[in-house]
């Protein structure tokens, strides 16, 4: 961060952000790998299950199998994805060891966590009345 105390430094690690309250909270856009992962996912199995039947499925349908061609792009899609997903999956990881750690000294971290992200820690349900509170904009969009 450039000092003065604000959380930039963990907010800028780009799974967290300052929300309206200046308080730290997880960043919406930092899951998107992992709903892209999911959604590469899905369209190669569907691919892939139309490549398996063939094109006796397809011709039923109207159309011809998945190609090999594009089953090869997709898995190619896939594997970036899930490679980017699993980045992120590490990061949130290691915050979480991270807090560990910390109650296992029991040290105190002084981050100014938003209370979304105490409930997400916590296991508790999270609503859209959490999220009008810490980030108004991104609630009405």
């Amino acid at each position: 961060g450039d000092g003065d105390g604000d959380g930039d430094g963990v907010a800028g690690c780009g799974l967290f952000k300052v929300d309206d309250l200046g308080c730290i909270t997880v960043d919406p856009n930092s899951t998107l790998p992992i709903l892209k992962a999911a959604r590469a996912r899905r369209t190669h199995d569907h691919l892939q299950q139309s490549h398996a039947a063939g094109g006796a499925a397809g011709a039923a349908a109207g159309g011809a199998g998945a190609t090999a061609t594009e089953l090869a792009r997709a898995a190619a899609a896939v594997e970036r994805a899930e490679a980017s997903a699993r980045f992120v999956l590490d990061r949130f990881n290691f915050c979480g060891r991270l807090f560990a750690k910390a109650l296992l000294e029991q040290q105190t971290m002084t981050l100014p966590l938003a209370p979304s992200l105490l409930k997400i820690l916590l296991g508790v349900p999270v609503g859209l009345d959490d999220l009008s509170r810490e980030d108004g904009a991104l609630a009405t969009s």
